[in-house]
């Protein structure tokens, strides 16, 4: 299982229909769906989800990895898809290199 960052974990788990009950400061989420038991995710700031926490997790939740990797890709496919070209818009450096004026 690849390193999960615990918001994305919970972006992810939101897709899935469960919702955020409460956040405890910012070191812990709780999240609840009906029929359930309510799943506590620790949140620290720039630190990944351990391999054996990420599985126990999404084993609360009734989501298998290949499920969990599916919705996470969906949430951030508009970042990635427009990295690969995806977007019509040009990359910051093809504006930057349309605005410059060539030296006479």
């Amino acid at each position: 299982m690849a390193s999960i960052v615990a918001l994305r974990m919970i972006k992810a788990l939101v897709r899935l229909d469960w919702s955020v009950d409460r956040a405890s400061g910012t070191s812990h989420h709780v999240l609840t769906k009906e029929g359930y038991r309510p799943i506590t995710v620790p949140v620290k700031k720039g630190r990944t989800l351990k391999e054996g926490t990420a599985r126990a997790i999404l084993r609360q939740a009734g989501v298998s990895e290949d499920e969990f990797f599916e919705t996470s890709r969906i949430s951030s496919g508009g970042r990635t898809a427009r990295r690969r070209g995806g977007s019509s818009m040009p990359s910051r450096t093809e504006a930057n290199r349309a605005l410059c004026i060539p030296p006479q």
